[in-house]
C-alpha cells in the first residue's frame, strides 16, 4: 500500500427535513460542456440566484424525493463538480444526519464528477466524519472526507478518503497532486468501511488519513500524502454513484471540521458536539467562526457546537460576539464552562453558560448538578450582537465552591454584572465558545474575536 506520495509542485428522509439542491446561480460552463451548478447557502434561507433546470438532464422525479425547500445550512456548501454529473445533487438533514444524494460519473482519473458539500478553510486542520451508509449502485460508488485545492474545477488536485459501494473491497485513500493529472489510488483497505469514523488531517504539506478503530479517538492510520495546496481549501463529504443516471444516497451521522490552531487565543484547542452534526470551528488570525445545530433548549441538556480547552482553578474568558446568526430568537452562542473531559462531554453536565441570543438577549444559566435542570438569571433582554461577554470563575480555597459571574459590555471595558450563582465545579473542567441554533432546519453561526483566557489570581 502506498504510505506517502511526494511531490513538488501545486495540488442525506427524516422528520423536519430540509432540503438542499446543487442548482445553478446563473450556472457557469466548464470544458466538454458541463455545468457547475453551485449554490451559496445564505444565513437567511436565501440562495444566490434561484434553482435552474439542467436541459440535458431529465427532472429527478418520484415518491422519494423530497420537496424543494431552501433553508439554511451555512457555512456548509453544496456542489455539482464536473462533466456528467446527472441529476443535480440534494442533502436532506436534521440536527443528527446528514443524507447527500449524488449522481456522477466517479472520484478519479484527470477529472471528477461528483457533489461535495464543503465549507472553505485555511492552514492545518482537523475533518472527522462518519459515513453511516451508502447505497451501491455501482461497485465504485463512493463517499468520504475530501480535502480540494478548489471547489470548481474537474481536475483539481485533491485527497480523498472513500467508503466503497463493494463493502468486501472496503474503501481506499486516494490523491491528485497536480491540476488536471492523474489521480493516484492508494490500495484497497477492507477496514475502511461505513459506519466507522474517517479522519483527516492537515499539516503543513503532508494530508494523513485515519479510521477509527473502535470509539472515536483510537485511530489507525490509513495512509499519507504531501501535496502542495492553497492556504485556503474546500473540505467536505464527497459522493458519486459512478453512474451519472442514477443517485446513490449516502448518510453521514458525525461531520465536524476545525482549525483552531490558525489563532493564536485557540491553539491547542478542541472542538466537539452534543447530539448534534455539521458544526464547525473556523479560525482566522484574528478572529472565530462557531456554527452549530441543535434541538430546541430542553433545560436538561444542550445541544450544539463547543470550541474549548481544559482549566482548573479560577478563571476567566472574554471575547466580542461580533455577529450572531439564526433562525430561531433563541439561537446563541456563549462563553461556557463545564464539567467533563475531551470525547466524553456529557449533555447534562454541571455548567454555567452566559450567552447572547438572536432575539431574547443576554442569558446568564446554570446548572449546578448533574442531570439537574438549569437555574436562570434575569440577564438583559434587550442586548444583542455585538457585544462583548466575560465570564469569571473564582474558587474558594476553604470551602470548593467556585462563585460564577457572566458580565456584558458594549466597548470591552465597562463591565455590568448579569448574574451570579455559586456551586462546586470538578477540575479539571472545560471553558470555551458554545453555539446552539435551537433548530434542527439551520445552523446558528457566530463570528468571535478578541478571545481571551487568563487565571484569575
Amino acid at each position: 500500500m502506498l504510505e506517502t506520495l511526494l511531490v513538488t509542485r501545486r495540488l442525506q428522509c427524516l422528520a423536519c427535513a430540509v432540503v438542499l439542491n446543487a442548482c445553478g446561480s446563473g450556472g457557469s460552463s466548464h470544458r466538454d460542456g458541463a455545468v457547475d451548478r453551485a449554490r451559496d447557502l445564505q444565513p437567511d434561507g436565501g440562495l444566490e440566484g434561484g434553482p435552474e433546470a439542467r436541459p440535458d438532464v431529465p427532472p429527478d422525479t418520484g415518491p422519494d424525493v423530497p420537496p424543494a425547500a431552501t433553508p439554511s445550512i451555512a457555512p456548509w456548501r453544496l456542489r455539482d463538480i464536473g462533466p456528467a454529473t446527472g441529476p443535480a445533487g440534494r442533502v436532506t438533514y436534521t440536527n443528527t444526519i446528514f443524507a447527500m444524494r449524488a449522481a456522477g460519473g466517479d472520484v478519479g482519473g484527470t477529472e471528477d464528477s461528483f457533489d461535495f458539500m464543503y465549507q472553505k478553510l485555511s492552514g492545518d486542520f482537523e475533518f472527522i466524519a462518519r459515513v453511516r451508509s451508502l447505497t451501491m449502485v455501482d461497485p465504485g460508488s463512493k463517499s468520504g472526507l475530501m480535502v480540494r485545492a478548489d471547489e470548481s474545477s474537474p481536475g483539481a488536485p485533491n485527497v480523498f478518503l472513500t467508503v466503497l459501494g463493494d463493502t468486501a473491497v472496503g474503501g481506499r485513500m486516494q490523491a491528485r497532486l497536480l491540476g488536471d493529472g492523474e489521480t493516484t489510488p492508494f490500495a484497497a483497505n477492507t477496514n475502511v468501511k461505513a459506519a466507522q469514523f474517517l479522519r483527516l488531517v492537515r499539516q503543513g504539506k503532508t494530508v494523513t488519513g485515519y479510521r477509527s478503530t473502535g470509539s472515536r479517538g483510537n485511530w489507525a492510520k490509513v495512509g499519507a500524502v504531501d501535496i502542495d495546496l492553497p492556504s485556503e481549501v474546500a473540505v467536505g463529504i464527497a459522493v458519486t454513484s459512478n453512474n451519472p443516471a442514477t443517485m446513490a444516497t449516502s448518510e453521514i451521522d458525525f461531520l465536524q471540521v476545525n482549525n483552531l490552531g490558525l489563532n493564536a487565543a485557540t491553539t491547542g484547542w478542541m472542538f466537539d458536539e452534543f447530539e448534534s452534526v455539521g458544526g464547525s470551528a473556523v479560525a482566522t488570525p484574528t478572529g472565530l467562526t462557531v456554527s452549530g445545530l441543535g434541538s430546541a433548549f430542553s433545560g436538561m441538556q444542550e445541544a450544539g457546537a463547543y470550541a474549548f480547552t481544559t482549566a482548573s482553578a479560577s478563571q476567566s474568558i472574554v471575547a466580542k460576539v461580533g455577529s450572531l446568526i439564526g433562525v430561531d430568537a433563541q439561537a446563541k452562542v456563549g462563553l461556557a464552562m463545564r464539567e467533563g473531559v475531551p470525547l466524553n462531554l456529557p449533555r447534562n453536565a454541571v455548567q454555567v453558560l452566559l450567552s447572547v441570543t438572536v432575539g431574547r438577549g443576554v442569558q446568564f444559566i446554570s446548572r449546578s448538578v448533574t442531570n439537574g435542570t438549569v437555574r436562570a438569571e434575569a440577564g438583559e433582554a434587550d442586548r444583542k450582537a455585538p457585544v462583548w461577554l466575560r465570564l469569571d470563575k473564582k474558587d474558594d480555597a476553604m470551602t470548593l465552591v467556585s462563585t460564577f459571574t457572566g458580565y456584558v459590555s458594549a466597548d470591552g471595558m465597562t463591565w455590568t454584572s448579569v448574574g451570579t450563582t455559586s456551586f462546586a465545579m470538578q477540575e479539571p473542567f472545560t471553558l470555551g465558545v458554545l453555539a446552539q441554533s435551537h433548530s434542527v432546519q439551520s445552523l446558528a453561526s457566530a463570528a468571535i474575536t478578541d478571545l481571551t483566557v487568563k487565571p484569575i489570581p
